[in-house]
């Protein structure tokens, strides 16, 4: 997986700019949050994603590039408040250790157990963990890196995103936004009228209705 991004011949003049403090606020869930909240007491609402690198995987390397992601955004362990509908990410709760699991399962055989498997309350809201990869053409060893989260959490743009700045981070471990690296992701999500009014128009509720 590579990836390139385009700068300006002077960008190297400019100092960088300041990343932003990790979120330490509440966050509204929004329907489709909440709905999926309340299907986990049925049965797991877990997603995953999954990347195929180049080479043999150094889980040292994966724990330090997803701790050094996550702590710059503040995504630690979830409290839920008001019926649910609330989340809360306390910077003293992003774990200072985050666990990368190894797995010699097949990668479909993963994905069936781990999409059913439950986070408990307490878990980080996204499970780690490296896979081999069988080398059938002979072009050299490589690895699957695999996220599996519980899917209130973010959509699947969301955590390609994050994929992508763990990735950069395992690529480059010194590399961070103070130094040209990718900015961090943010958990102050914008509301839905900022965003979609505009596409919706300014239907009344009795117009809706009607």
């Amino acid at each position: 997986m590579t990836q390139t991004a385009a700068t300006s011949s002077d960008s190297a003049t400019q100092p960088p700019a300041p990343a932003p403090a990790p979120f330490t606020g509440s966050i509204k869930l929004n329907a489709f949050q909440i709905l999926m909240r309340r299907w986990t007491h049925l049965h797991p609402y877990n997603a995953g994603q999954v990347m195929e690198i180049t080479g043999n995987p150094d889980r040292e390397r994966w724990k330090h590039a997803a701790q050094s992601v996550l702590a710059e955004m503040g995504l630690g362990v979830p409290r839920f408040s008001d019926r649910e509908t609330v989340v809360h990410f306390d910077a003293a709760r992003v774990p200072a250790e985050i666990v990368i699991d190894q797995s010699e399962q097949h990668l479909e055989s993963f994905f069936n157990d781990e999409l059913n498997r439950p986070f408990a309350a307490g878990d980080l809201s996204i499970r780690f963990c490296v896979l081999p990869k069988p080398n059938s053409n002979g072009s050299g060893p490589s690895h699957y890196f695999a996220a599996v989260y519980d899917h209130w959490i973010g959509d699947s743009r969301a955590m390609r995103d994050l994929m992508n700045r763990i990735f950069e981070r395992y690529q480059y471990p010194d590399r961070t936004p103070h130094n040209g690296g990718l900015p961090p992701l943010s958990l102050a999500a914008p509301a839905f009228k900022p965003l979609f009014r505009h596409h919706v128009g300014w239907v009344t509720r009795l117009a809706a209705i009607r």
